[in-house]
């Protein structure tokens, strides 16, 4: 049997990971409707992927308090002019065209990659000056954990989720969205090669990609007030523009993550699924797309990806292309 086929039989032939991904779409539209929330399948289930070791990843995107993600540096008369706005109407006062925002973020003093998301409503003082108050991520998470539908006995606070190890394990992250007004002026500083017909659906459907999610960085933030700034829908669009040739070498890459790495103690949390994933971008915008055939696919996988599964090798690779 060839390489070609005992991967179709790992990760599925492309129409049965269609069906699998049509059918959490459709299962989140009519199970999971919320007029406070926009739940999205994320991780390897929500990429397509139906591994038996797999758990269930649940961002619940926040969809009634929008973040305002200022494109240029923020100034104090922005905020005076945020607070004063009518709800429903943009930065310049015109309107209907976005909610009123109820937190900025605010990048000042964080590391990369993370923000602080400064409250509009905070009170003023008797000198005329007003309170800054940053939302306190632990108390954000406390709040959601006590007010979680999971009624699992284990429920816990993990990372930025709420979580059970009921069944393979549920995560619920919820988070904040930043507005595709925002988002879209990001994506349209970034040069991309590959996926730049996903850039441009979700630029001209202000499609929501970005979050802030209750994430902090490892070191550096003991008060608790730094926020991830997460591109893990974008991400998952990606994946989903991926052809077949490029989502079984991902796949292949998360059996050998799970199988070989992460069963040795040695080796074990040393790289994630985001580690491999950023890799296969990288590798992507190097290699043209028709390189990415059946026909090829010992030399997809042996290229550029195997050479990576060393924590050491992968790390400076990542920084030097960064």
């Amino acid at each position: 049997m060839d390489l070609w086929t005992i991967l179709q039989n790992v990760v599925h032939t492309e129409q049965k990971v269609r069906i699998l991904r049509e059918c959490l779409d459709l299962y989140m539209k009519v199970v999971r409707p919320h007029e406070k929330t926009c739940d999205y399948f994320l991780g390897s289930r929500g990429d397509g992927f139906h591994f038996k070791w797999s758990d269930i990843d649940i961002l619940r995107s926040l969809i009634t308090d929008y973040i305002y993600m200022p494109v240029i540096p923020f100034g104090w008369c922005d905020f005076e002019l945020m607070r004063t706005l009518p709800r429903d109407c943009d930065s310049r006062g015109n309107g209907p065209v976005q909610p009123r925002f109820k937190y900025i973020a605010i990048d000042n003093d964080c590391q990369p990659g993370f923000c602080k998301l400064l409250c509009v409503d905070g009170p003023k003082l008797a000198d005329g000056e007003y309170l800054l108050q940053y939302l306190h991520r632990p108390s954000f998470l406390n709040e959601r954990s006590r007010m979680s539908f999971n009624s699992n006995p284990d429920k816990h606070i993990h990372g930025p989720c709420v979580s059970t190890v009921h069944g393979n394990g549920l995560d619920s992250c919820y988070a904040y969205p930043i507005h595709p007004n925002f988002s879209n002026v990001f994506l349209k500083g970034l040069f991309t090669k590959f996926w730049n017909t996903v850039k441009l659906k979700i630029i001209n459907e202000s499609v929501t990609v970005m979050h802030c999610v209750p994430k902090g960085p490892e070191y550096g933030d003991d008060e608790g007030f730094q926020w991830l700034i997460s591109f893990s829908v974008l991400e998952q669009y990606i994946v989903h523009s991926l052809n077949h040739v490029q989502f079984c070498c991902y796949g292949l890459m998360k059996i050998l993550l799970y199988s070989e790495i992460d069963s040795c103690s040695d080796t074990e949390d040393t790289l994630s699924s985001y580690h491999l994933k950023t890799v296969l971008f990288h590798v992507l915008e190097d290699i043209q797309f028709g390189f990415w055939v059946p026909q090829n696919i010992f030399y997809c996988i042996h290229f550029k990806q195997v050479a990576y599964i060393t924590n050491d090798h992968l790390v400076y690779e990542i920084q030097c292309d960064v």
